[in-house]
């Protein structure tokens, strides 16, 4: 659903995402992200609403993370990137910016290793939500792939019955290396 909010004489803005808060400082109501990636504040001036850009680089709402912090003086804006994190201070009334740092990031072996290492992992929380339950996300299919095969070798390698080495197989498949090691490190079930 697309969301024309007025933001000045003429100027319409193709709301994307809407973020509603409930803080201290009746100033503002929430943040609002448009399609073109900028990033409003939606503020009350005591008889109307109204959207208020802060003065940052558009954002990709799919890849990149924003935290804001902000006190009475100013507001730390930082926007975590694949390549790099922007880190803006904006004046805490125009939300204009007052100075920019940024730091380059280069993916690095984590980021490279982790899509053939851990292909799901879970966590407590979701960005497009703000339930707190377990959420498993997705990486890609290169881990499922490196599972598979050690999985294979495991079932073939790895003494013991066969509905332990079908069970041991789909273990590995689901879990990888670290099920792999956990079943190396523990003690078989045929020596208790």
């Amino acid at each position: 659903m697309i969301v024309s909010i007025q933001h000045k004489i003429g100027e319409k803005i193709q709301a994307s995402y809407f973020s509603m808060l409930e803080v201290a400082d009746k100033r503002f109501y929430g943040f609002l992200f448009s399609k073109q990636g900028e990033l409003f504040i939606i503020e009350n001036d005591g008889a109307n609403y109204k959207t208020v850009k802060l003065d940052i680089d558009p954002i990709d709402m799919q890849k990149d993370e924003v935290i804001l912090m902000g006190n009475m003086f100013d507001w730390t804006v930082s926007v975590v990137t694949p390549f790099a994190k922007k880190i803006y201070a904006l004046d805490a009334e125009t939300l204009k910016r007052i100075g920019e740092h940024t730091i380059d990031r280069t993916p690095g072996r984590w980021d490279a290793v982790s899509k053939w290492t851990f292909p799901v992992y879970l966590t407590l929380e979701k960005s497009e939500t703000s339930y707190i339950q377990p959420y498993f996300h997705y990486i890609g299919i290169y881990g499922f792939a490196v599972n598979l095969i050690i999985a294979f070798l495991t079932v073939i390698f790895i003494t013991g019955s066969p509905k332990r080495k079908i069970f041991n197989g789909i273990y590995i498949f689901l879990t990888g290396i670290a099920g792999l090691v956990a079943l190396l490190i523990l003690p078989n079930s045929k020596n208790k």
